[in-house]
């Protein structure tokens, strides 16, 4: 890089709404980065407001995300997830499947594109009787 400017850090996010929330806000505070966005598309149309940069995600599910929509990224952020019990409990084998095997598939991909750096933030509900 020249003298007296920055590389960009190409960054690879997943998930809707954190993910364009978490895109906004580096894209805000380092504008040189270059933040990108994988989305399934699952809740499209509902009523969750995608937030700044929802509108450049590109569709793709986690569980078939290839090498190649990885390569030249410096990081993998994975945000994607299905984090809410009810729905858990409707369909438990869905849940697993982004949860568990989608995250451990682009974790997969990932390292396959000689990503550096993964980072998956997974969350949940903690609910049960005391």
């Amino acid at each position: 890089a020249a003298a007296g400017k920055a590389t960009p850090f190409p960054i690879v996010t997943t998930g809707v709404p954190v993910g364009t929330q978490v895109r906004s806000s580096v894209r805000t505070s380092v504008p040189q980065a270059r933040v990108d966005g994988l989305d399934s598309g699952l809740y499209e149309g509902c009523d969750f407001d995608g937030g700044p940069g929802a509108a450049d995600d590109r569709p793709r599910d986690i569980r078939s995300v290839a090498r190649s929509d990885l390569h030249g990224y410096d990081a993998v952020v994975c945000l994607a997830a299905l984090s809410n019990d009810p729905l858990g409990q409707l369909n438990p084998a869905s849940t697993f499947s982004i949860n568990l095997d989608g995250t451990l598939h682009l974790a997969e991909a990932a390292k396959a594109a000689a990503v550096p750096r993964f980072v998956a933030l997974l969350r949940g509900i903690n609910v049960g009787k005391a």
